[in-house]
């Protein structure tokens, strides 16, 4: 139990469905290919080392194509909560309603690695802040990690004129709004791990974890310490996926007009970049 859990009832939630535009089924895929466990279950195996007190829930569709991902909690003794397939954020208030829960941990079923020690810290941060939401920086895209008062959630969850994507990415609404208790841990160093993409979208992202997850040896190979023994052995594995783009939101403009440029830059269309940056100018 990490320092001032002792009265909250915390709850890691899982989102996963094996819908997806860009690698169906992906949730479910084994890693690595050949006679691995599926990502949703390297996520239990790691929270299960971590001394977090929490619940372990899995949060997919009403969905029959996520029949799949309640069978396979069933089969593994994970609880699985079914709800909205688009509106994500009701599924996890439903679920702070259901089970009275005060903290979440918000994680998804394609982002397989985690750091436990990380993990623990932002909790007991949160909880001893108490924060209405922390998150992180600085780290592997797809290992920064979300923590939110339960409270927040049902909140949101109850405001009458929810956009889309609010309802869609979970903390969203509480990330927006000036009045709730904030904090971003930055755990950017030297060694720049926040370069690395360690996240599932593309097969080209399953296949890098493929390799990834066959040198996984706890606890001396796990969390960020993998990543710092694959840069300093192995770091064109990470090359593997390098050129994939992630899709996300912006909060302004320029911030979107920046990324699209470096990804124009990444595929050497110095020329477009240059026609992008006179039509702003």
């Amino acid at each position: 139990m990490v320092a001032g859990q002792q009265h909250k009832k915390v709850a890691f939630v899982i989102q996963a469905r094996m819908s997806s535009d860009r690698f169906p089924g992906k949730v479910l895929l084994p890693l690595p290919l050949k006679g691995g466990k599926p990502m949703i279950g390297w996520i239990a195996d790691q929270l299960s080392e971590s001394a977090v007190k929490a619940d372990f829930i899995i949060a997919t569709s009403s969905k029959s194509s996520d029949d799949m991902v309640y069978e396979y909690c069933t089969t593994q003794g994970f609880q699985c909560y079914r709800g909205d397939e688009k509106n994500v954020l009701s599924r996890f208030a439903d679920i702070c309603r259901k089970y009275h829960y005060d903290v979440v941990i918000r994680l998804t079923g394609d982002n397989p690695l985690l750091d436990i020690p990380v993990i623990e810290q932002v909790i007991e941060n949160h909880i001893k802040k108490k924060n209405d939401y922390t998150g992180t920086k600085g780290l592997p895209l797809g290992m920064n990690v979300e923590v939110v008062s339960a409270k927040r959630i049902i909140e949101a969850d109850a405001y009458p004129e929810l956009t889309d994507d609010e309802k869609e990415h979970v903390t969203l609404f509480i990330k927006n709004r000036a009045s709730y208790q904030k904090e971003i841990l930055d755990f950017g160093s030297e060694e720049d791990l926040g370069q690395f993409r360690l996240t599932v979208d593309y097969p080209s992202d399953f296949a890098m974890f493929t390799i990834l997850f066959s040198f996984y040896k706890h606890p001396g190979r796990s969390g960020l310490n993998l990543i710092r023994y694959l840069q300093k052995n192995y770091s064109w594995i990470f090359d593997i996926n390098r050129q994939n783009v992630q899709k996300r939101q912006y909060e302004r403009k320029e911030d979107e007009i920046e990324a699209a440029k470096k990804i124009l830059v990444a595929a050497e269309m110095h020329r477009a970049v240059e026609v992008l940056e006179s039509h702003i100018e």
